[in-house]
């Protein structure tokens, strides 16, 4: 009957689901009740790869072609294949596994291999994000993907279908970052089990989805350096997980690994070592690039020092307060308590202003995204009293105190003048640099203190 037919398949559906190593998990899955474990070709070679334009053209392409007609967004398509081979057909030093291994030789766990291996996979590309860059185009002309088209309201879904008998897997998506998603998903449905490669669910159809537009994952290498390589790594894990922020720590407390054209002393003495632990400009455009082919997109993170980033001030003393002279050169047990470092960004000097200035039009120039994080700045608003009498050492910090003294029950007891402050530095130097930068309108992200 009808009703059995369905319980059947939804159990089906569970058991394939169960015995799939999928992360995460896919919104939909649907398998029938005979379930027959489907062969995959056993060489790379032997797999190809067609593409379908939005016009309807097919354009048939094997792996061992150098190569391809122009389609829309073919060198990504591609690109996302290759790697898609590489991960079934091969697993290369400290790659994490992305293929399963399930039991059994010509009989798997539900069945038989079918003489009709798979051997191709078809792609259908249909849709544009309309926030993408150059009139709503998602790749440039020679294929490859722009930034702006994981931005937004970009649609990441797709839907995978392996039929009974084809030997062709069916990819469709409607933006281009949809088929990479698709391409992360279809290497961990075939799994090798010592013998022969398989898909042992099938046949079976994935529509699947991110629940969430914002899927982050955060590194810190201005406490930890990591070669670029590494960090190639992590967003290599990012796009088989489907994770799609990278937020990266680049500058902060401990060391500025930024290496500036503009401000070249701040890497130079603030970076754990000047030539070896810096990220120059050619390393943050390559790992850009690397990371916009996997649908990934990297915000930085640049600690502006209103909290505590002594790496600033190592190679441009001028622009911090100074907190080592309250007790003759060393830092008094009230800088200990208070949580802070030996200095502070000073907000109200006009060196500090032309420097964060100069430094982040060239982040702005540099890193595409529309969204750069400043850190936790909110330290100088805390509710301690003891910062008070350290951050008035410096007579401008003083003279501002006294002049917002009104806003507080007691002129040095309260703390009204240093939110004001921080309220100040935001609202007439941050906000202003952001909206009006020369690569369009940015948007700073603080941290909850504030």
């Amino acid at each position: 009957s009808k009703r059995n037919f369905e319980r059947n398949r939804k159990i089906a559906a569970d058991r394939c689901s169960n015995n799939l190593a999928l992360w995460p998990l896919p919104r939909y899955l649907e398998t029938t009740p005979s379930i027959e474990q489907r062969s995959v070709v056993p060489n790379r070679e032997d797999f190809g790869l067609n593409m379908v334009s939005p016009t309807g053209v097919l354009t048939s392409v094997r792996t061992t072609q150098a190569n391809l007609p122009v389609v829309p967004c073919q060198n990504t398509i591609e690109q996302s294949f290759h790697r898609f081979i590489d991960r079934v057909y091969t697993s290369g030093p400290g790659d994490p596994p992305t293929y399963n291994r399930f039991l059994g030789g010509n009989e798997g766990l539900f069945g038989y291999f079918l003489d009709n291996p798979i051997s191709s996979v078809r792609v259908t590309l249909g849709g544009l994000n309309p926030e993408a860059a150059a009139g709503g185009r998602e790749c440039d002309d020679a294929g490859d993907i722009l930034y702006a088209a994981n931005h937004g309201s970009v649609d990441e879904s797709y839907t995978i279908v392996v039929l009974e008998v084809s030997s062709e897997i069916q990819i469709s998506a409607p933006s281009i970052v949809g088929v990479i998603r698709a391409f992360s998903r279809l290497s961990q449905l075939i799994s090798w089990d010592g013998s022969h490669y398989g898909i042992h669910c099938g046949p079976l159809t994935i529509h699947d989805g991110p629940a969430f537009p914002w899927r982050g994952l955060a590194i810190d290498t201005s406490i930890n350096y990591l070669p670029s390589s590494s960090i190639e790594r992590v967003v290599r894990g990012m796009e088989i997980l489907q994770l799609n922020i990278l937020h990266w720590r680049i500058v902060g407390n401990d060391s500025f690994a930024f290496q500036s054209h503009s401000r070249k002393r701040l890497s130079e003495r603030g970076a754990f070592h000047p030539q070896v632990a810096v990220y120059t400009h050619d390393d943050i455009k390559g790992l850009i690039r690397y990371a916009a082919d996997r649908g990934v997109r990297i915000i930085p993170e640049f600690g502006l020092g209103l909290n505590t980033v002594s790496s600033w001030g190592l190679g441009y003393l001028d622009i911090m307060i100074d907190l080592t002279d309250v007790a003759g050169g060393a830092t008094t047990l009230a800088v200990q308590e208070a949580t802070m470092e030996s200095s502070l960004l000073n907000p109200l000097r006009n060196s500090t202003l032309e420097l964060i200035t100069d430094l982040f039009n060239e982040v702005f120039e540099l890193f595409p995204d529309k969204y750069v994080h400043i850190g936790s700045v909110g330290r100088m608003a805390n509710r301690d009293n003891k910062i008070h009498s350290l951050l008035t050492i410096d007579p401008l910090i003083d003279k501002f105190a006294v002049e917002h003294a009104s806003n507080d029950n007691t002129a040095f007891n309260g703390d009204n003048w240093k939110r004001d402050l921080l309220q100040h530095f935001m609202e007439s130097f941050i906000s202003p640099l952001f909206q009006n930068s020369h690569h369009g309108t940015k948007n700073p992200i603080v941290g909850n203190e504030v």
